[in-house]
């Protein structure tokens, strides 16, 4: 959801780059995102930065990007979506 949501905000700025590179750091600042959201007791982004192979400050600078671009507000993100699997399919083609 994270990133289909990111990935249509960025679209709609025209800022969005289509490399394999881009997609993965996308994809794992999502996952780091969720993993924080589902769990209190997560990883650190210094785990993240060694299982992806992304510099943690990197890592830490794309979190709060995300964020910022959310308005720290990922769990209400979630509950504006009302047609669930369709609408995320739909962001993601």
């Amino acid at each position: 959801f994270y990133l289909a949501n990111r990935m249509r905000l960025l679209s709609s700025r025209k800022v969005y780059s289509s490399s394999s590179g881009q997609v993965y750091r996308m994809l794992t600042v999502a996952l780091l995102l969720g993993s924080k959201f589902l769990d209190d007791n997560t990883f650190q982004n210094k785990s993240w930065s060694e299982v992806s192979n992304i510099p943690v400050a990197e890592l830490n600078a794309m979190e709060l990007d995300w964020l910022f671009a959310f308005e720290w507000k990922i769990h209400d993100r979630i509950h504006d979506e009302h047609d669930g699997f369709s609408s995320w399919l739909s962001h993601w083609n």
